[in-house]
């Protein structure tokens, strides 16, 4: 459900399924980079969710309560401790790889 995050734009925390949006502070001074997979990439959406233990999806809090803290300061370095997703339990990237959604496609914080 990132549809509604792509129509409001903008640093945003999406909750439920992802559909409900709250606007947060733009993110200042940090870039992102899209590291598009190939078509022939392992990591599908599929496989992606039934790979997922989905009792362990979602506990993460104090991260959750971290980044939104350091995104409201612009704090790169905090940013960058406290960003997270699920999904990435099932991929090998090296540090500062981060699935987006799914997968299989990554970003980087620059």
């Amino acid at each position: 459900m990132d549809v509604p995050f792509f129509i409001v734009g903008g640093t945003a925390l999406a909750t439920h399924f992802g559909e409900k949006i709250k606007a947060l502070p733009p993110i200042k001074n940090i870039k992102f980079k899209i590291n598009l997979a190939s078509s022939s990439s392992t990591l599908k959406t599929a496989s992606a969710y039934s790979s997922l233990d989905l009792s362990l999806c979602g506990k993460n809090l104090a991260k959750t309560k971290s980044l939104l803290k350091a995104i409201k300061k612009s704090d790169k370095k905090s940013i960058l401790a406290s960003l997270h997703n699920d999904f990435e339990t099932l991929s090998s990237q090296k540090t500062n790889h981060h699935l987006s959604g799914s997968g299989p496609s990554t970003f980087t914080v620059i």
